[in-house]
């Protein structure tokens, strides 16, 4: 754990510079708000391209151990491994042999760790999370790229609604969600020391109590 919460911090010093680690995001760790943003698969999805070649789809088995090393000290091959028996799906962004990118997305149902509740998501909802950028490839649209790509994917299978939790204090992912034509649909937090302690939700996010969480629809 220790190590994992070491590799996390050196990497948003990394991306986001020392002075905006110490003055936001060490607070937010403390008092941790998340915002809950929503789209619908009917809007049109924008033509995101990445400046280089890539090649981008979901992950398959013989995958799986690239995973849990493209970003070391965060993904763990047990939790990656339970996650695709689990039926979720990792798009990964290849640059020539190297994958670069990685982003889960589920539906159904996942426990979250970092709010320590099993979100609970309706039968044509998708949720994605556990973004990660190879830093090189940073600010090149990679992401934007098999974001859009991933959402074709699951609008092909049915799917109506697509949903993210984005950190409060990172207003760039704000933006991206927003080029996205995705709204701002709840918002999640509470104080944190050694785990949350009075756990709010507002919005469509809702606390159902017996450690799960559920995305209602928006006419509920």
């Amino acid at each position: 754990m220790i190590v994992r919460l070491a590799a996390v911090a050196l990497d948003l010093i990394r991306v986001h510079g020392a002075p905006k680690f110490f003055v936001r995001i060490l607070p937010w760790m403390i008092r941790r708000r998340y915002i809950l943003y929503s789209g619908s698969f009917d809007t049109p999805l924008p033509d995101f391209r990445a400046d280089i070649p890539l090649k981008i789809g979901p992950a398959r088995p013989a995958d799986l151990a690239l995973i849990a090393r493209i970003r070391p000290g965060f993904f763990n091959l047990d939790r990656v491994r339970e996650r695709f028996d689990q039926g979720h799906v990792c798009f990964l962004a290849w640059a020539g042999d190297r994958p670069v990118h990685a982003r889960w997305a589920f539906g159904g149902s996942v426990f979250l760790p970092y709010l320590s509740k099993r979100l609970v998501l309706g039968a044509r909802d998708i949720f994605y999370d556990e973004t990660y950028t190879v830093p090189s490839f940073r600010h090149r649209g990679v992401d934007y790229q098999t974001l859009r790509v991933l959402l074709a994917w699951f609008k092909e299978k049915g799917y109506a609604r697509h949903h993210c939790l984005l950190t409060s204090w990172d207003i760039s992912l704000h933006r991206r969600a927003s080029a996205f034509c995705m709204k701002r649909t709840g918002e999640v937090g509470g104080w944190s020391v050694l785990g949350f302690k009075g756990l709010t939700c507002r919005g469509l996010i809702r606390d159902e109590g017996r450690g799960l969480m559920s995305i209602v629809p928006p006419e509920d």
